[in-house]
């Protein structure tokens, strides 16, 4: 099957099923609007499905006996209001400003396709449709659950929206694609005190600013300037009263490197310098990291046949091989320690085309057009590959 023509065939339904998914978007493993469309439209497609943790679901394409390779699709959202200005911009407080209702539908017509052609298939597609990315424990989760067993997975694969990139435009990587992700959270106990009598207490929102400005120098100081890593903090919270020193400060954030030394280095000065600085002013550190996820790594094999696979497809120009500077980070970490993966990113549109925000932006728009090409692909990548190996 030519499945780029095919996915321009079912673009209108593939448009369809994005703006409902947009429309209602939940966050964490509380998905159940989303994970009920999902099963409505593996059932209308042919799809035999299993819900293997709370709202995690896969269904097998193919035959189980050859080779097994796996498509993960995220379709959590975010918790935050979304403002792009879209007719079927969400309303619910949440926003699938990230692209996973884009991840959820290409994975949707994919299996749409592939049950088209499965008597070809000469080995096994597993559709993945994985909950809670954006917190950092949905993969470990359908890990633990048996996703990569009854049959083995032998590979894996994932895209993500890639703003900011020509539409339809594909970007494939080898090795280090995506940086590591430690989300902290930071408490600064401090003494509370009357806004006109500072010295009788201990101020914690002095001391976080303190600390967001020390912690900064660990990138600049301590760690070499050509090894990219970001700290940030996201959220800061302290304090109900403009004339009250508060007892507390908590901030949230994420730590993230390209490089798997440079890591533990700055894991562990982030929390010295947080707990020496506390100490230096009278006050107390508590720093935990709530989630983690490590850097996700792309098999060079694979890389090397995913890209033959596209170029073949879509033409070279329809595939660059940029690495460098992905500073994103992804669960589909988790998945790539087992078995030999590939993460890849599908353009949803440049600057100039009008679509000038980047992802997790509240006025993120995505073009619509580049969802043939985000489809096309994992139905062509998949059914190549188990053809191929099997």
């Amino acid at each position: 099957m030519d499945f780029l023509k095919r996915a321009f065939e079912l673009k209108e339904e593939a448009v369809e099923i994005r703006r409902h998914l947009h429309q209602c978007p939940e966050i964490g493993f509380d998905l159940p609007l989303t994970t009920q469309y999902i099963k409505e439209k593996l059932t209308e497609y042919g799809c035999t499905y299993k819900e293997i943790c709370q709202c995690g679901i896969i269904a097998d394409i193919g035959d189980p006996t050859g080779k097994v390779i796996l498509i993960r699709a995220d379709i959590d959202a975010l918790p935050s209001r979304e403002l792009s200005g879209e007719p079927f911009a969400a309303v619910n407080g949440n926003s699938h400003s990230c692209g996973h209702d884009i991840h959820c539908t290409s994975l949707l017509i994919c299996a749409k396709m592939l049950k088209e052609v499965e008597s070809e298939l000469k080995g096994c597609v597993r559709l993945c449709f994985q909950p809670d990315e954006e917190s950092i424990h949905g993969a470990i989760e359908m890990i633990e659950k048996g996703v990569l067993e009854d049959p083995h997975v032998d590979a894996a694969i994932s895209m993500h929206t890639k703003a900011q990139f020509p539409t339809g435009k594909y970007n494939v990587g080898k090795g280090n694609y995506l940086c590591s992700s430690d989300i902290f959270r930071v408490e600064i106990e401090g003494v509370a005190a009357h806004g006109s009598a500072p010295e009788t207490g201990v101020d914690p929102i002095n001391i976080a600013s303190k600390v967001i400005d020390a912690v900064q120098t660990i990138q600049t100081r301590e760690i070499n300037t050509l090894d990219p890593n970001v700290i940030t903090f996201g959220s800061i919270h302290g304090g109900t009263a403009p004339n009250v020193i508060p007892d507390k400060v908590v901030m949230e954030g994420t730590i993230r490197c390209f490089t798997a030394s440079s890591r533990p280095v700055i894991k562990k000065r982030f929390v010295e310098l947080i707990e020496q600085l506390c100490s230096l002013y009278k006050a107390k550190a508590n720093v935990e990291f709530t989630s983690q996820t490590p850097i996700t790594y792309n098999d060079e094999k694979l890389c090397d046949d995913i890209c033959r696979y596209l170029r073949e497809m879509v033409g070279e120009d329809g595939v660059s091989t940029l690495t460098s500077g992905v500073k994103g980070s992804d669960d589909f970490a988790y998945f790539s320690e087992k078995v030999p993966a590939v993460m890849y990113h599908v353009g949803m549109g440049t600057a100039e085309d009008g679509y000038i925000y980047t992802l997790h932006n509240p006025h993120v728009r995505f073009d619509e057009d580049a969802l043939p090409y985000s489809c096309a692909a994992f139905a062509e990548i998949t059914s190549r590959w188990v053809n191929e190996n099997s």
